[in-house]
C-alpha cells in the first residue's frame, strides 16, 4: 500500500476510508487463507486508470459486498419478514439477497478450491496451517489444530459450515478494522501531544526506521501506550455503538420483569462515558488505560463481554497496533481539512464515510 501511495505522489489527496477497506480485506484474506485478495493492487490500478490483468479482478465487487455484510446479517435477523417484504422496503431486501449470494458463491469457490488442494496433497506433505485449512481439516485424519476433542464437536465441517464461519471472519474483520483505523488517524491529528507519545514509544520499541522484519508478536505486546490510545478512541467513538444481549432465563431489571429470550440493546457510548465509572469522561486521555491507572480495570466493551466476547479481539488489536506502527514510523498523515469533523454513518457499525488525507514521508528520519 505504501508503494502505491508513493507512486501516486505526496500531494495526492488520499480517500483514507476506501484504502483502509481494501487494506483490511487484504490483511484478513491473506492471514486466513494464505491467498492474496488483490484488493489493493486492483484499487490502485483503478485510480491510475491502468488495466486490471491478473489477480482477482472481482475484488472490487467482493469488497463492496463484504463491507455491507454486517448490515445484511442484521437486516434478516432483526427486521420482521412481513416488513422486509413490504412494497418499497422489499427493494432493499432484494439488493441484500443479491449481495449475500454473490459473496456466498465467492467464498464457496474458495472453500472448494482449498478442499481440492488438500485432497491432492500427499499425506506425508504438510498442509498450509491457516484458518481455512483448519476449518476444512478439523476432526479429520489431517487435522492441523491443537485442541482437546469433545463430544459436541467431533464431526468434520461441511462446505456450507465453513462458508458460514468464513462469513463471520470477513464481517467481523474488514468493516471493524478499516473504520477503527480511520478514527485513530483523526484523533491523532487532533491531539499532537498524544501523537508525540506514540512516536516516542515506537522509537523506544523498534528504533527510528522499523521494517516488517522487526515486527514480531513480542514487539507488538510492548506497545502499551499504543493500545491505551486505541482503547481511548474506542471509548469516545465506539465502532460497535450498541451491544446486543439475550437472556436465557426470565429476569427482573429496574422492577420490570422480562421473559426469557428477550433481546436487550445497551449503548456502549453511554456506558463508556458514565460518570460513575470514569473520571472526567469527556476528556480524551489515553493514560486512563495504562496498567498503572485504576481506570484500566473499568468495564470496557470494545469487543463485547462475557462468553460472546469477540473471538478475534487479539488479532484485531494486533492489526491496529502494527498498522499504526508501520504507518506513523514512516509517514506523516495530514488531514486535508483540520477543521472539518470526521464524517460517519451509524447503523450496526459506526462507519467512517469521508476522511481526506495526504501521506508524506517523515522529514525527521535519517
Amino acid at each position: 500500500m505504501s508503494r502505491y501511495w508513493e507512486q501516486l505522489g505526496e500531494e495526492t489527496v488520499v480517500d483514507f476510508p476506501e484504502w483502509m477497506k481494501r487494506y483490511f480485506m487484504e490483511t484478513i484474506v491473506t492471514t486466513t487463507s494464505s491467498k492474496p485478495a488483490h484488493a489493493l493492487s486492483n484499487f490502485y490500478k483503478r485510480l491510475s486508470n491502468k488495466k486490471i490483468d491478473g489477480g482477482v479482478s472481482e475484488s472490487e465487487e467482493y469488497i463492496e459486498v463484504a463491507q455491507h455484510l454486517n448490515e445484511i446479517v442484521h437486516w434478516f435477523s432483526i427486521v420482521p419478514e412481513y416488513l422486509r417484504n413490504f412494497p418499497g422496503i422489499n427493494l432493499r431486501t432484494k439488493k441484500y439477497k443479491e449481495k449475500y449470494f454473490l459473496l456466498n458463491n465467492m467464498i464457496l469457490k474458495m472453500v472448494k478450491d482449498r478442499r481440492a488442494e488438500i485432497e491432492a496433497t500427499p499425506e506425508d506433505q504438510p498442509l498450509v496451517p491457516d484458518m481455512l485449512t483448519m476449518f476444512l481439516t478439523v476432526n479429520t485424519p489431517r487435522d492441523v489444530t491443537e485442541r482437546i476433542a469433545d463430544d459436541q464437536n467431533n464431526k468434520p465441517m461441511t462446505d456450507e459450515e465453513v462458508v458460514g464461519n468464513y462469513f463471520e471472519v470477513l464481517g467481523a474483520g474488514i468493516s471493524t478494522g478499516s473504520n477503527a483505523i480511520c478514527f485513530l488517524v483523526y484523533y491523532l491529528s487532533h491531539h499532537p501531544d498524544v501523537k508525540r507519545k506514540l512516536l516516542k514509544e515506537f522509537e523506544v520499541v523498534v528504533g527510528r526506521n522499523p521494517n516488517t522484519k522487526k515486527i514480531t508478536i513480542d514487539v507488538i505486546n510492548k506497545l502499551e501506550y499504543t493500545e491505551a490510545f486505541i482503547k481511548e478512541v474506542n471509548r469516545f467513538t465506539p465502532i460497535v455503538p450498541l451491544i446486543k444481549k439475550q437472556n436465557r432465563e426470565p429476569v427482573e431489571i429496574g422492577g420490570i420483569k422480562f421473559p426469557a429470550n428477550t433481546i436487550f440493546f445497551s449503548s456502549s457510548l453511554l456506558l463508556h462515558r458514565h460518570k460513575s465509572q470514569w473520571s472526567n469522561p469527556e476528556e480524551f486521555n489515553p493514560d486512563r488505560f495504562l496498567k498503572s491507572s485504576p481506570e484500566s480495570k473499568n468495564p470496557f466493551y470494545m469487543f463485547g463481554s462475557g462468553e460472546r466476547k469477540c473471538p478475534g479481539r487479539n488479532l484485531a488489536l494486533l492489526e491496529l497496533k502494527a498498522t499504526l506502527l508501520l504507518l506513523y514510523s514512516k509517514y506523516d498523515v495530514e488531514l486535508v481539512d483540520m477543521n472539518a469533523p470526521i464524517k460517519y454513518r451509524e447503523t450496526i457499525l459506526r462507519k467512517c464515510t469521508k476522511l481526506k488525507v495526504r501521506i508524506k514521508k517523515r522529514r525527521d528520519l535519517n
